[in-house]
């Protein structure tokens, strides 16, 4: 596993771009981790990612990030292309009260030529935070998502897993969720 990135502070205020190359073979395709034990050497990933992230006011920021990923092998099962892309936005209320939206797609084509599974989600979120500020941790968030999905991502998806057939939504291609979250790091 290889990762090459690039980063540049003091973008847009106080903003920093990160873009990073990355390519694995056989378990090294884990991204940071270790992959698939079993991957021979015939499979390879191609990972590019791009990530911009400002504050743009004591109270407003937010962060951009793209994502393409090709993994290939022999076994189709194995190779895939997908692409990813989403935004956040954050608005400090008060010193410590944040609201927080959020909208991003993902799509995986399978190496089997197969439907392109597709996801769109868009969240909003209250939060409890340290700071108003984008990167504020500790954060306490009450969210609401609504999700949609195409056929081909509910028959991919693992049985129990949410999106699939057997899962909370059935047979739906659209769902909601809301939940608590929290988030910190030290």
């Amino acid at each position: 596993m290889l990762t090459v990135q690039h980063r540049q502070a003091n973008l847009i205020g106080d903003g920093e771009n990160k873009f990073a190359v990355q390519y694995g073979t056989g378990a090294g395709v884990g991204n940071g981790g270790t992959g698939d034990t079993t991957n021979g050497s015939d499979v390879h990933r191609v990972r590019i990612v791009e990530g911009l992230y400002s504050q743009l006011t004591n109270k407003l920021g937010g962060q951009l990030v793209a994502v393409y990923q090709k993994d290939t092998a022999n076994d189709i099962t194995k190779a895939s292309k997908w692409t990813t892309f989403g935004g956040r936005l954050a608005y400090g209320l008060t010193p410590h009260i944040k609201v927080l939206a959020d909208l991003g797609r993902d799509s995986v084509t399978p190496g089997s030529g197969g439907s392109s599974r597709n996801l769109t989600k868009f969240t909003i979120a209250a939060a409890l935070a340290a700071g108003p500020g984008y990167y504020s941790r500790p954060e306490l968030r009450l969210f609401y998502t609504n999700a949609t999905w195409n056929n081909a991502a509910r028959t991919a998806a693992a049985a129990g897993d949410p999106l699939s057939l057997t899962g909370v939504f059935g047979n739906a291609t659209r769902g909601s969720v809301v939940g608590l979250s929290a988030e910190s790091w030290w």
